[in-house]
């Protein structure tokens, strides 16, 4: 029986790896079933849930009209602006704002006041403070033009300090004929008039100027300003009690010009059509600073180079040092500049050497003055101011008579009967401001070979 019985176990223990096998493919199944089976499900209902969801959102995009919500918006967008340029029309415009420097100085003439000192500072950007944008400079050839100064933000401010000499009636006067102040687009800060024991100023003024300039501004609020209503002078009547001899010496004294002297030491100016032309100068040096060398220059102390968008200068604030031509052969020549000037004055000299020196100052308000060394000469004016505008400044001593032009129109002539010898020349700034020289040509009647 036990015989019997082995068949049957050999072939049940033969087929014990084939359940075996069945059975883990059984326990596969039903962990499918029990644990992916469900995820899977529900990734799917997630899925088509999602797709339904896009589906409805499209639908509805497209059903929907933004263009009530576009016209809201583009509604107060323009409302925006419209106030703000509401608000920017009570500022300056650039050129207004370019323009007021030659105003106040005509306000102080007209008040008999005499501004001592005037000091800009750079525009400054209301939002960034940074530096004001370069001033354009005009091409050689053209007709000066007064600066324009780009903007960088909705508004920018000026800052201008003024100190004025007179009498505090006029002091008070030349407050008065400030118009632009009854607009907000310019604050009055730090006012005061004090008396000084000076007997050629009675008292002097001392004010900043805020200017606010924006691009955004039409200017309109400041071409219809106030009237000017001066104070009431007192006056007091009294009777002459001069001596009769007295009022004989006063009306034979002739009037200063009828005494001035035509000229200085060997100096004596003439009318520019009472001496020949100026004979044909040679070409012999040009500057334009564009190549960066300066080796033909030797800079005084304040001098730096100015890179204005494309259009190198030269640039000094303040009082500077001599900007001097590295070459001293120069005799019968002439010099020629381009400058823009903001509140100080410029001076160029001519035969500069340890003899002496020709020079011509020209101040920002259009004043012009011969000098031999430190000794004044002739003094005269121009039509035009120089405030923030490029000027032609030209210069030249040609066989003993001296000639000054600006924008090429004859300004002062004069001849020297004992002429300085050969020598350089230099160019430097006067009082506080900026200054920027560029475009320098020097002519020569002796040589053509260039420098």
């Amino acid at each position: 029986m036990d015989e019997a019985r082995s068949p049957i176990l050999g072939k049940i223990l033969s087929l014990a790896p084939l359940l075996l096998m069945c059975l883990v493919g059984m326990g596969l199944v039903m962990f499918a079933v029990v644990n992916v089976v469900p995820y899977v499900k529900t990734y799917q209902e997630l899925q088509l849930a999602a797709d339904t969801g896009n589906s409805i959102i499209a639908t509805k995009m497209a059903e929907e009209d933004p263009s009530g919500e576009i016209a809201i918006l583009q509604h107060r967008l323009d409302t925006a602006k419209d106030s703000l340029k509401t608000s920017a029309n009570l500022f300056m415009e650039t050129a207004q704002a370019d323009a007021i420097l030659q105003k106040l100085y005509d306000y102080a003439k007209a008040s008999s006041v005499e501004i001592a000192n005037l000091q800009t500072q750079n525009t400054l950007n209301a939002g960034s403070q940074a530096p004001a944008a370069p001033t354009p400079k005009p091409s050689r050839n053209a007709t000066p033009e007064p600066v324009v100064v780009s903007a960088t933000s909705a508004y920018s401010v000026r800052a201008i300090r003024i100190v004025a000499n007179g009498s505090v009636t006029n002091l008070v006067r030349f407050l008065t004929r400030i118009r632009e102040i009854s607009v907000p687009g310019i604050a009055v800060n730090n006012l005061n008039i004090k008396d000084t024991e000076d007997p050629i100023a009675d008292a002097v003024l001392t004010m900043d100027l805020l200017i606010y300039t924006s691009p955004l501004s039409d200017g309109k609020a400041y071409l219809d300003l106030p009237d000017v209503v001066l104070p009431t002078p007192l006056v007091v009547a009294e009777e002459a009690t001069l001596a009769p001899e007295a009022v004989t010496a006063l009306a034979a004294t002739p009037a200063p010009d009828a005494t001035a002297e035509p000229g200085v030491g060997s100096i004596t100016v003439v009318d520019t059509g009472s001496v020949p032309p100026e004979p044909a100068l040679n070409p012999v040096y040009t500057e334009t600073f564009d190549s960066g060398n300066l080796n033909h220059w030797k800079l005084g102390a304040g001098w730096i180079f100015f890179k204005d968008e494309g259009s190198p200068s030269l640039q000094a604030s303040d009082n500077s040092g001599d900007a001097t031509f590295a070459f001293d052969t120069l005799d019968n020549s002439a010099v020629q500049l381009r400058v823009l000037m903001s509140s100080s004055s410029i001076k160029l000299t001519l035969r500069q050497s340890s003899a002496g020196f020709y020079a011509v100052v020209l101040q920002p308000t259009g004043q012009i003055a011969l000098y031999r060394g430190a000794t004044l000469i002739k003094s005269t004016t121009t039509d035009q101011s120089s405030i923030g505008r490029w000027r032609v400044l030209r210069l030249s001593v040609v066989e003993g008579i001296i000639r000054i032009s600006v924008d090429g129109e004859d300004v002062l002539t004069a001849r020297d009967s004992s002429e300085l010898p050969p020598g350089t020349f230099s160019f430097s700034t006067i009082g506080r401001g900026v200054v920027r020289v560029d475009d320098i040509d020097v002519f020569s009647l002796d040589t053509a070979e260039k420098f």
